[in-house]
């Protein structure tokens, strides 16, 4: 009953109109960033540790842009269980499309890998500009199981598809691979300290990244794009596709996984802010420096 109950204010809430939602936003930013200090340790200190040539002042105005896009991007993310098709198209939109779906047209299907930048969770929209796609959102369940519902259930409002993530290779690997599906796959998570098998340079630093991209691309014979979610104002994304592998290239291991971190650094180096700060992305370095100091003894 209390989650159902939950679930009708979450929904009344998305009903807001924008105008209210950024005021709304406008508030909750100020408080997490003033007066509660959320995270506000970690932000600073992993923006100091990629932009570590900005001034203080320069460093300072990413962590409030951060977190004012932050809690925009969560408020946004309840508009997904009302807004009207008309209304998403106008407000989330491809800047390429064309040239996305030339990228398509190849006969094999396609992993669409990004980070978490700007709004990741309204690329759920995808599948009104490519209504005849099978699109498949790759995820992490939730533990309360009302909340992964409704998150679900949001995702899939405009016909996306879920998947866990646990379950991907085998799930995808049924796939026809005949070019009319797209696997969103938010790629910049840090891994679990037993799961690590690859490390990037990110931003100058030593970072563990998920191998899942490649693994499915490389055996499943899947392109794989890159993309750019970029924030055009307020309540306004458009999306820039590139394509980073092909099926009939011959790349080294995890080689897939380098080239998305290249094109993530890139973006952010165009609008720091626009990332998802607040994580310890770089907690399990120390690991990498110790088992390469092993490997030498």
């Amino acid at each position: 009953m209390i989650e159902k109950i939950g679930f009708h204010i979450v929904k009344t809430l998305s009903r807001m109109p924008f105008g209210m939602l950024y005021a709304v936003s406008d508030v909750v930013a100020f408080t997490l960033y003033h007066i509660v200090g959320y995270r506000r340790g970690v932000v600073r200190g992993n923006i100091e540790k990629c932009f570590p040539e900005k001034t203080l002042k320069e460093r300072k105005k990413i962590e409030r842009d951060f977190y004012l896009g932050f809690t925009d991007t969560m408020l946004e993310s309840l508009k997904m269980l009302t807004i009207s098709p008309e209304e998403a198209k106008k407000r989330f939109y491809y800047e390429n499309e064309e040239q996305l779906r030339g990228y398509l047209n190849n006969g094999h299907d396609h992993i669409m890998i990004f980070g978490h930048c700007s709004n990741w969770e309204w690329l759920m929209f995808t599948q009104l500009a490519f209504p005849n796609m099978n699109l498949v959102a790759l995820y992490q369940k939730i533990e309360n199981p009302e909340v992964n519902d409704m998150v679900r259930a949001a995702r899939e409002r405009f016909g996306m598809h879920t998947m866990e993530a646990k379950n991907a290779l085998l799930g995808l690997s049924r796939l026809k691979n005949d070019g009319n599906s797209m696997v969103a796959f938010v790629a910049d998570q840090s891994p679990m300290r037993h799961l690590i098998k690859h490390w990037v340079t990110f931003f100058g630093n030593i970072t563990p990244a998920h191998i899942g991209a490649h693994d499915i691309a490389t055996r499943l014979h899947f392109g794989v794009i890159f993309l750019q979610v970029k924030r055009v104002s307020r309540g306004h994304y458009k999306a820039i596709a590139k394509k980073i592998y092909s099926p009939e290239e011959k790349v080294e291991k995890y080689e897939i996984i380098d080239r998305f971190y290249v094109e993530l650094e890139r973006q952010l180096k165009q609008d720091p802010s626009c990332w998802l700060w607040s994580h310890r992305r770089w907690k399990y370095a120390d690991e990498y420096f110790k088992k390469k100091n092993d490997e030498r003894k």
